[in-house]
């Protein structure tokens, strides 16, 4: 089934398209059959071209790597570091895992700890983990796994520090708990002695 101006509508789009483009006039005709026809040649000596509105114009934004972004956010020219802008731009560091509460079952006795920054790290720059306030040596690995831990209740928060180990954002502490199956633990015995 054709419907009636479905093929015209692309056709219009790329026509002003190639208006603004080319700034060409623009001229209408109408065949025998009643199809619209739009063209850049005058189909006649006094032909009027058509008054078309301006289009409007948006600029295309412009995306920077997020290595780009970050330097941006706290190098200024010469290298410099400008602690404030570093700060800023990453104040969206987080613990993403463990989740607050979170219970770490059948693991071994070790929990994953990951963080999160829209930024890449720079050079120089590193996370420094603390568990229940010990520092685990620093990592730029977005996740990592914990030395093997007593069953219970833990504490985790996360320093992200820049090559002079000055502190940038902090994240936690988040609570999370590790629990084990005991070798103990035995199934109850089954009625019938079975």
């Amino acid at each position: 089934m054709k419907i009636p101006g479905m093929n015209r509508i692309p056709m219009i789009c790329s026509m002003a398209i190639m208006i603004s483009a080319a700034q060409a006039e623009v001229y209408k005709t109408v065949d025998e059959n009643g199809n619209v026809v739009y063209t850049d040649q005058a189909p006649s000596s006094g032909a009027e071209p058509m008054k078309l509105r301006e289009l409007s114009v948006v600029p295309v934004p412009e995306y920077a790597s997020k290595q780009k972004a970050a330097q941006t956010a706290g190098l200024e020219e010469g290298g410099e570091v400008d602690l404030g802008a570093l700060r800023r731009g990453y104040r969206d560091f987080s613990l993403v895992s463990p989740a607050a509460e979170q219970t770490f079952t059948g693991s071994g006795n070790v929990a994953v700890v990951e963080w999160s920054t829209r930024f890449e790290l720079q050079p120089g720059m590193a996370v420094i983990v603390h568990i229940d306030g010990e520092a685990l040596p620093p990592t730029t690995q977005a996740a990592i796994t914990t030395p093997p831990l007593d069953r219970g209740e833990h504490q985790v928060r996360a320093d992200l520090v820049d090559a002079q180990k000055r502190n940038i954002a902090s994240a936690g502490p988040v609570t999370f708990f590790v629990h084990q199956n005991s070798a103990n633990f035995s199934a109850p015995a089954r009625a019938g002695g079975g």
